[in-house]
């Protein structure tokens, strides 16, 4: 069976597993084998390309494990309350896949001029996040407080109808994105009030 890039992680990593379980069968005989060699004192060597399979199973196997939790994890990001989510760990996060796929872009050693179907799309899928950085980095501020979310939402027709529930999609396809420099205007002005407020509060402790 061929995976496709379009076939959802969990089926992908279920036939791996598969296969490799089938391959481990065969190392069973294969180790069984080499008993049988050694009774007879014949010459035994290990098949290369028992090597070549393990290194393009862990490859897949990684590969796939990085669309799964990093599709999971968006999923998150996206359609969960906004205001429970950890933007750094999300940036934090999108930059060890950046990282951990072009190392294994790297390990994969392709021929130039070729691609793998499966790498381009989970190097796609994370590249996607990744354009909306600063986006993500100004909604993300922690010193946003209500009064700084109805700035925001007055920016694309209003609040919801909650300030406190509310997910990163809706403010997107609100048209949150075309008003980016003044979302970074705010959250900079929310850092800046909390800020200020903490040195007070500090000041006043001492008297």
């Amino acid at each position: 069976m061929v995976i496709r890039p379009e076939t959802s992680p969990k089926e992908a990593l279920e036939e791996l597993y598969k296969v490799k379980k089938l391959f481990d069968q065969s190392l069973g005989r294969l180790d069984k084998f080499k008993s049988y060699q050694e009774t007879l004192e014949l010459p035994s060597e290990k098949p290369t390309e028992i090597d070549v399979f393990t290194d393009k199973y862990q490859i897949r196997d990684i590969m796939w494990t990085v669309r799964r939790d990093f599709g999971e994890a968006k999923n998150r990001w996206y359609r969960d309350n906004w205001r429970t989510q950890d933007a750094q760990q999300i940036i934090g996060m999108v930059q060890e896949k950046t990282i951990q796929l072009t190392r294994l872009s790297n390990r994969m050693a392709l021929p130039m001029g070729t691609t793998d179907d499966v790498l381009e799309a989970a190097r796609g899928e994370v590249m996607a996040v990744r354009a909306e950085n600063a986006l993500i980095t100004a909604l993300g501020t922690p010193a946003m407080l209500d009064q700084h979310w109805t700035k925001v939402w007055s920016l694309i027709g209003g609040p919801p109808s909650s300030l406190q529930d509310f997910t990163l999609t809706q403010l997107i396809e609100a048209g949150v994105k075309e008003h980016i420099e003044r979302v970074e205007e705010i959250a900079a002005f929310a850092a800046g009030e909390a800020s200020i407020l903490r040195t007070v509060t500090e000041i006043s402790a001492l008297w």
